[in-house]
């Protein structure tokens, strides 16, 4: 069964034109690939764009304001997206999958810092004649450099963690107020939650194992060997119970809220999703609530089988937390009676 999509953009459409068109997107695409190459050098920014979180965050500093830098029209490149969400939400399949859906598969990077620390470093060592346009500028070289890579690619951007201590900065603000008045193309953000208990489970399994590769952030599919250590590491699982349990999760709850109040009220155009509703559903619903908001993609008659084709790494938790957590009696005796037992699945 065929699912129906949403326009395709007018590039897929130009074999179809006449040749001067064809000649004047050629002149276009190598004026860009000169443009590129004499401000910032495509060399440099392919090695900053693969660069570990701690070269990307020190990178932005030497970024210099470039007015001639214009975003290519929603119709003719890919859509500059960013991904919101803190670690251990799924952000990485999400957007795998998002990009395998709208066109070519490709990756976000983490260019905000991966923890606070470097969230902090990140958003202090901003140069301040870039300040709060690094945002749209680093958007905008994303999908210029991707573009000449590969036309297929639907979507492009990059994650931001939205740690509330380094959401207020300044040069946060300024950005999302930028972001909040951009147009053509509208910078759209997608946030995506999880279960904070789910997020409390990932975080413990790999507690200790951050870039070895005892337990690896991601296992492809069929990879038997990655799977069967995430399982290893996911049983005996100890959470902590009582006021600090409820405490955690209650803070993890009014993070999300604090999140979304503050892009409300900047006035940036964004869509929540939710991990759950995304990876454990039967239906789309989800996902197409994500296309309808990119107005990209399959935004109608999507199945879930449809989108599990797409999948490139392989489910590695469980959804029963019960069969993760050894002293879940203890954890289940902490939510009875609050408003976050609803949280804790054990079937």
């Amino acid at each position: 069964m065929m699912y129906k999509t949403s326009p395709l953009p007018r590039r897929h459409e130009y074999k179809m034109k006449k040749c001067y068109v064809k000649f004047t997107h050629v002149i276009a695409v190598v004026s860009l690939a000169v443009s590129l190459i004499t401000l910032f050098s495509v060399s440099t920014y392919d090695s900053d764009f693969l660069a570990s979180d701690t070269v990307r965050t020190e990178s932005i500093s030497s970024i210099q304001t470039n007015p001639s830098c214009q975003f290519l029209p929603e119709d003719d490149a890919p859509l500059p997206i960013i991904l919101m969400s803190l670690g251990r939400s799924g952000s990485s399949v999400t957007w795998d999958t998002m990009s395998r859906l709208t066109g070519g598969a490709n990756i976000a990077y983490e260019i905000t810092g991966g923890n606070r620390t470097k969230s902090s470093n990140f958003f202090n060592n901003i140069n301040p004649s870039v300040g709060s346009d690094w945002a749209i500028e680093r958007l905008c070289r994303i999908q210029k450099s991707m573009m000449l890579k590969d036309t297929t690619f639907g979507i492009v951007g990059f994650q931001w963690k939205p740690y509330v201590k380094t959401f207020d900065h300044k040069y946060s603000i300024g950005a999302l107020e930028r972001i909040a008045k951009h147009r053509n193309p509208h910078i759209r953000v997608i946030v995506l939650t999880r279960n904070p208990i789910d997020r409390l489970i990932s975080n413990q399994r790999h507690q200790g194992h951050v870039n070895t590769d005892e337990v690896p952030h991601h296992c492809k599919i069929g990879d038997e060997k990655c799977i069967q250590k995430h399982k290893l590491h996911s049983k005996n699982i100890v959470l902590t119970t009582g006021h600090e349990l409820l405490s955690r999760i209650g803070g993890a709850l009014a993070h999300d809220e604090y999140i979304r109040e503050k892009l409300s009220n900047i006035g940036v155009k964004h869509l929540q999703v939710s991990y759950e509703a995304l990876f454990h559903k039967d239906t789309a619903d989800e996902w197409m609530k994500i296309f309808n908001f990119l107005k990209r993609g399959p935004a109608q008659n999507l199945t879930m089988e449809m989108v599990r084709e797409k999948f490139s790494m392989a489910s590695t938790t469980s959804r029963k937390h019960k069969d993760t957590i050894s002293n879940y009696d203890e954890v289940k005796h902490t939510f009875q009676g609050t408003k976050f037992y609803y949280l804790l699945h054990s079937g």
